[in-house]
């Protein structure tokens, strides 16, 4: 398919300025983004499957699946629920919760109701929302429910209310046989703390490890995140992303975060259609960098990872020079040279 530059009905110009809303047709017709697998999916979704598992039986288990920011948490959670959902014939066999408004027991309730299709989630008493819930549980067979972003609740909420709505899941797992799962930062770990009771009941936990390439082993990781978000959104680069030198470019540019990384291609991506070019060069993701972080900010944070001394042992002296820079580039000189041709 092919989208032209311009045309009356799909562009807004005014004084002299012209808006290609094109770009909006192409990215949203182009390719949907698909999981990657990592060398830590299988492990976070064992424990999912084995918390699923023991649905339906007398003493259902729960899983916590936690991880830093834009590690792919939620990604991996809709992964396993539409795995799940399709083997166990039900769209409805796992659902997934967010967490971010909930605020207390009769929120937690209504939350939990609105994504099971109750036309009217917040309406009426506390117990009278249970008895609604337990019946959509039943009559739907659900048989996991999983609270993501769970973090949120645990950081906004003091610890009696915390206390309190964990009660309700105890109570909403052991009266309907549903296995519970959190999923959030590492702080979600806390709700343990807060209600002892509830412990023995998670036996399935799993950390993500943030993104890293001190190792060939997280080395490959990346590598395999990054070729395989580039390949799946079928883009054409000027350069090899994936060699070892780039790597390292585009591990600093994002800190690793896997969703930086798709962040930045993607903003590199509009960047060059809206230019009229389809291949992506290795100065384009430097231009979308410095427009997404000030200069001094890239010194600092790149400075900072230098001075690693597992990070500096897979890098030579140069690049560690380089990086002091800005990444994707070689040299103070070629920052310069670069700067004054834009």
């Amino acid at each position: 398919m092919t989208f032209p530059m311009s045309c009356c009905q799909n562009t807004l110009q005014k004084g002299g300025v012209e808006v290609n809303f094109n770009i909006i047709e192409r990215h949203r017709s182009g390719p949907r983004r698909q999981y990657i697998d990592m060398s830590f999916t299988q492990r976070a979704l064992d424990n999912l499957l084995h918390a699923l598992a023991s649905a339906t039986t007398p003493s259902p288990n729960g899983a916590i699946i936690t991880g830093s920011t834009g590690v792919g948490k939620s990604s991996l959670i809709s992964l396993f629920a539409k795995q799940a959902n399709n083997y166990l014939n039900n769209d409805l066999a796992v659902v997934i919760v967010q967490s971010k408004n909930i605020l207390g027991e009769k929120t937690f309730h209504s939350a939990v109701l609105e994504v099971l299709g109750d036309l009217t989630p917040t309406r009426g008493t506390y117990d009278s929302m249970d008895v609604r819930l337990t019946a959509l549980i039943k009559g739907l067979g659900v048989q996991m429910i999983i609270f993501d972003d769970y973090h949120h609740l645990v950081n906004q909420r003091g610890d009696e209310s915390i206390h309190k709505i964990t009660e309700s899941l105890k109570s909403l797992s052991n009266k309907n046989k549903v296995s519970i799962g959190f999923v959030g930062l590492p702080e979600v770990i806390t709700v343990l703390d807060i209600n002892k009771q509830i412990d023995t009941r998670f036996p399935h936990r799993y950390f993500i490890p943030p993104q890293s390439i001190v190792s060939e082993t997280a080395k490959k990781d990346f590598r395999n995140f990054l070729d395989g978000y580039i390949c799946s959104q079928k883009l054409s680069l000027g350069f090899d992303a994936t060699s070892d030198d780039n790597l390292l470019h585009f591990y600093c540019a994002t800190e690793g975060i896997l969703r930086n990384v798709e962040n930045l291609i993607t903003k590199t991506k509009m960047d060059v259609w809206g230019e009229g070019r389809e291949t992506l060069e290795m100065q384009d993701f430097a231009l979308t960098v410095l427009s997404i972080m000030p200069l001094h900010l890239l010194v600092r944070n790149t400075r900072k990872s230098s001075k690693n001394k597992k990070f500096s042992s897979i890098a030579d002296d140069a690049q560690v020079r380089a990086l002091s820079i800005i990444p994707f580039f070689n040299s103070a000189t070629e920052v310069k040279k670069w700067l004054g041709t834009r």
